[in-house]
């Protein structure tokens, strides 16, 4: 029986980049309370990330509607 070992292969995961980062004691203090706190930082980052594109894109939405309305009422005016 051979056992298929599975690798991170190209593709099936973005690559991450190693980069140096300054933090505040404090804020260290709080991720090395996990048992892997890079990884935790990571989740957090990640997570923020995700929001702030989220709430950008509905943001866009949001203002691509008000220039809708005002361009609307323009016409309606004319």
């Amino acid at each position: 029986m051979e056992k298929t070992r599975r690798y991170r292969g190209k593709g099936a995961k973005d690559a991450m980049l190693h980069i140096n980062v300054r933090l505040p004691q404090y804020v260290v203090d709080h991720f090395k309370r996990f048992p892997s706190y890079t990884k935790e930082i990571r989740s957090v980052l990640e997570m923020y990330v995700k929001e702030a594109e989220e709430i950008g894109a509905t943001h866009v939405a949001l203002n691509q509607q008000r220039w809708q309305d005002i361009l609307a009422e323009e016409n309606e005016d004319e």
